[in-house]
């Protein structure tokens, strides 16, 4: 099983660059976390690779699933949705900031810490479904 990461590096002189990643190990869901924790680095589309597509008419076969991952100030960011389930943002810590990744706002108290953002990723690397160990929140 294998995830496909993609992700925006935002630069003081404007000239922005794309990170990229395929995870295959929970030593990947490591590099990955600290590819994301340097200065510029937005969030994360992420795709796993063992879900089924859906047809759309303007785009043809799309993953049926949309995950963003994100670190901002110490905190891991996750959104997760799919056919079953609707958008929504890990519930974190209170005190966690909003954080504008790119792909997606998440709002302030989103954050966890990095150890259950890892977690929940190796889980999502392991299984293809939505982690587990993850409280969800709908987007507000």
């Amino acid at each position: 099983m294998s995830l496909t990461a993609v992700w925006t590096i935002l630069t003081p002189e404007a000239e922005n660059s794309g990170g990229e990643m395929v995870v295959r190990t929970s030593d990947d869901v490591d590099a990955l976390i600290m590819a994301l924790s340097q200065p510029g680095s937005t969030a994360a589309l992420v795709q796993h690779q063992d879900r089924p597509t859906v047809y759309d008419e303007d785009l043809g076969d799309i993953p049926d699933h949309d995950v963003t991952i994100g670190i901002w100030r110490g905190f891991g960011y996750l959104s997760f949705a799919d056919l079953e389930h609707e958008f929504m943002y890990s519930d974190g810590e209170s005190d966690s900031p909003s954080f504008a990744g790119h792909y997606t706002e998440y709002p302030a108290g989103s954050g966890v810490n990095l150890a259950t953002l890892r977690a929940a990723l190796v889980e999502f690397l392991e299984t293809a479904q939505r982690p587990t160990n993850i409280h969800w929140k709908e987007d507000s």
